[in-house]
């Protein structure tokens, strides 16, 4: 699959586009973002990832409804109750 080349390119020695940095396309948001949010991640260890992403995304005015994830690993606090516990 070939795409044509961007408006501001120009041949470049080796043939290549080459665009120069004034005529690289700006990229704008065709619409506001959404203010309901759901965030999704595959692995939850400590949620600092998670929390990472709910803050941006509060910061971009969006209001973070709910936070889920596929799976979560045990935190090693967990691990040590556990041994200490005799239950691994």
């Amino acid at each position: 699959m070939s795409f044509p080349p961007h408006p501001g390119a120009r041949p470049a020695a080796n043939g290549s586009a080459q665009v120069r940095p004034d005529q690289r396309p700006k990229v704008h948001s065709a619409r506001n973002p959404p203010r309901r949010v759901l965030i999704v991640d595959d692995v939850v260890s400590t949620g600092a990832t998670m929390l990472a992403a709910a803050d941006a995304l509060r910061t971009a005015g969006a209001v973070v409804v709910k936070a889920a994830a596929a799976a979560r690993t045990p935190l090693k606090a967990t691990d040590e109750l556990s041994d200490a516990a005799g239950d691994g």
